[in-house]
């Protein structure tokens, strides 16, 4: 394990705007890691907060930069990388809650052990009992979008098995942590709520612009033009609190699909529904099919609730079915150049 002289130093970048309500609670868990506090800066990248998003950081002596770009936080959080003073690059949400005191320590220890590794992430969510029924849900499935879950492509691994993510294989396994190399053509969609890079990696990319990176793309080009691919997975949580209502949630994954997948779609390297990639149009299809005949969602949350006891997988069938709803009454619109 880490010694106290040989912890890294750490740039934790949280990208804000009108956080207030859950910044706090995330500052909160940061403060009470057991990490050297001088071994740690905290970047607040703010896009314009109006709120007390800016006074809470302060609280917590962050380092607040103006980001500019209002409406795409992935930008910003390149703005965050280039102000790190660290090379370790703490990607920390604001609507994250480190579940436990030594969580920095366990996910800065693959960095440690082996100098190889790009980046690491937590294995699961995690929840607890005071977290909304609909992120426990997301928890349980391994993400807060239940296509993602059938694409192939959610970012953390499902309650139903300790399987590890699709298109990944396992190199080595430490006991706390797995070392994994991925396929970039089925890549979970990483790079954010708890997840740590190598400033001097993303640095070699050299994004002349911004808009540019998006979390999961910086990973597609560190793996196909750097040629970079050992990601340590570490056996823990990170709680993540979408929204307090599923309708909430839903309207912010659709303003994030929005901005990232439509606006700015000519820029992007990697797509988590691809419809050029046969794979990808089966499985929406099937996404589809199982949405309106409800029979294999409610399989899928009967095998899950007989796992974990959490009757919150019982949300699925409904959950999915509004998420496909959702989503059509979206690309309609945006068909029908109806879209704000």
């Amino acid at each position: 394990m880490i010694s106290e002289e040989n912890r890294l130093n750490l740039s934790i970048i949280i990208v804000t705007k009108n956080c207030e309500k859950m910044l706090k609670q995330s500052l909160l868990s940061i403060d009470k890691q057991n990490y050297p506090k001088d071994k740690i800066e905290i970047l607040v990248v703010d896009g314009g907060s109006v709120d007390n998003t800016k006074k809470i950081a302060k609280e917590f002596n962050a380092k607040i930069i103006d980001g500019g770009y209002p409406d795409n936080s992935e930008a910003r959080r390149h703005i965050g990388v280039l102000h790190a003073a660290n090379d370790i690059i703490v990607f920390i949400d604001s609507d994250n809650i480190l579940p436990y005191n030594n969580w920095l320590k366990d996910m800065v220890q693959p960095f440690v052990n082996d100098e190889e590794i790009v980046g690491a992430f937590t294995k699961w969510y995690g929840y607890e009992d005071k977290t909304s029924q609909i992120d426990q849900y997301y928890a349980l499935i391994g993400g807060n979008d239940p296509i993602a879950y059938y694409l192939g492509k959610n970012d953390r691994v499902p309650y139903l098995n300790n399987y590890l993510p699709f298109g990944s294989r396992l190199e080595a396994d430490h006991g706390s942590y797995e070392v994994v190399k991925f396929n970039v053509n089925q890549l979970p969609v990483i790079g954010c709520n708890g997840f740590l890079i190598r400033k001097s990696i993303i640095s070699q990319l050299e994004y002349r612009d911004s808009n540019e990176y998006l979390h999961i793309d910086v990973n597609v080009d560190i793996i196909n033009k750097l040629k970079k691919d050992r990601y340590a997975i570490v056996k823990n949580t990170i709680i993540h609190l979408t929204g307090d209502t599923l309708w909430k949630s839903i309207k912010k994954r659709i303003r994030y699909m929005n901005v990232h997948h439509v606006g700015l779609s000519n820029l992007r390297r990697y797509k988590v529904f691809d419809s050029s990639n046969p794979k990808d149009v089966f499985n929406l299809l099937k996404a589809i099919f199982f949405a309106i005949t409800l029979i294999e969602p409610l399989l899928l949350a009967l095998k899950g609730y007989i796992q974990t006891k959490n009757v919150r997988w019982f949300f699925h069938p409904i959950v999915l079915f509004i998420t496909v709803q959702s989503y059509a009454i979206s690309v309609i619109k945006k068909k029908l150049g109806l879209h704000n």
